[in-house]
């Protein structure tokens, strides 16, 4: 796992009082377990990082 750096530290100090989850820095593999279809983008550009999931298809 890599480091964790809060982009919002007041929400970071403060996630614990409203988020039941306590495992910083382990939402991405979280995430890729939970959803293996997940696309991550990490566009260092335009400082953005995006997190697509795509619906299943319905028929």
């Amino acid at each position: 796992m890599g480091t964790s750096i809060p982009r919002n530290p007041i929400l970071f100090s403060n996630s614990r009082y409203f988020v039941p989850f306590v495992g910083v820095g382990s939402g991405i593999p979280r995430a890729l377990q939970s959803a293996p279809n997940l696309r991550l983008v990490n566009d260092v550009a335009r400082e953005l990082f995006i997190a697509t999931i795509k619906r299943p298809e319905t028929t």
